[in-house]
């Protein structure tokens, strides 16, 4: 058991742009009182064995990809296409063939998800600027059919792995959606609670 002696502790109070400590795997500004023991900063207003060994601060530094995005904006303006919002629509031939497919981007430096089309899909895939690798891009293959339900949630949630919050962006419909035509009695579908 680690022993702290007090005459190598002292309290302080950081308000912000000084430290940031990791949270679930990333990096959050941490703003709140902290103990300085020697020459290290921590977490809280007492120092144990688990606040020294999990709780430690590091130096504050603002996110990198906004600094550098807006270092190369300059140089690479002309040769780079925003990506612009594009809401797709489900068409005849989507419900013939009973499938059909959406794309996300999220720009890194913007903390930020669009809903693309299939060109800025293979536009942003092409990395062909620096300017490209603050974006990420995902294409979803869906189902029409109340039997794709599952594999609609399983390509889903895979994409949320890439773009964060990516479910607050797909619709309720592309989890479930079967197709109604005014020539046919419409099918059943059972009540389900969606993710």
């Amino acid at each position: 058991m680690l022993v702290f002696k007090k005459k190598h502790i002292s309290s302080h109070y950081t308000e912000g742009e000084e430290w940031m400590w990791k949270v679930d795997g990333e990096w959050k500004e941490y703003i709140g009182p902290t103990i300085k023991y020697r020459n290290d900063y921590f977490v809280g207003e007492e120092i144990n064995q688990h606040v020294f060994l999990n709780n430690k601060l590091t130096k504050f530094k603002e996110e990198e990809s906004s600094n550098e995005y807006d270092r190369l904006k300059p140089k690479y303006k002309k040769d780079f296409i925003e990506p612009q919002i594009f809401i797709y629509v489900i068409r005849d031939k989507d419900i013939d063939s009973g499938k059909y497919k959406k794309y996300f981007c999220y720009a890194s430096h913007l903390n930020e998800v669009k809903q693309i089309d299939n060109d800025t899909y293979k536009y942003i895939k092409k990395d062909n600027t620096p300017y490209h690798k603050f974006y990420r891009a995902v294409e979803l293959k869906l189902g029409l059919k109340n039997g794709d339900y599952d594999r609609n949630v399983t390509t889903i949630n895979e994409a949320a792995k890439i773009i964060p919050n990516l479910h607050q962006y797909v619709a309720a419909d592309d989890y479930l959606w079967e197709p109604f035509r005014s020539d046919k009695n419409p099918p059943y579908i059972p009540e389900i609670d969606l993710p």
